[in-house]
């Protein structure tokens, strides 16, 4: 939808593509084959349970600074009476 309505298309984010969120995978996935449990705030949890919060919180956040840098463009290419 955003490169419908602003033209242009974009498959990277804040200077992370899809090469270096492969990269954070495969260290990921290095972490979980040598340690399955990771401390967070002294309670246990499980790597792919922190992994997930994590990719979740990051999602959102690129969803927010992206909608409002939408926002903004289109609000700027609006032509106001």
């Amino acid at each position: 939808m955003a490169t419908y309505t602003l033209g242009i298309f974009r498959l990277s984010f804040a200077g992370w593509g899809p090469t270096e969120i492969r990269l954070l995978l495969a260290v990921g996935n290095l972490a979980l084959w040598f340690n399955p449990a990771a401390r967070v705030l002294g309670s246990p949890y499980r790597v792919l349970d922190v992994g997930g919060v994590i990719a979740t919180l990051g999602m959102l956040f690129m969803l927010v600074v992206s909608a409002i840098q939408h926002t903004k463009t289109l609000y700027r290419q609006e032509t106001l009476r």
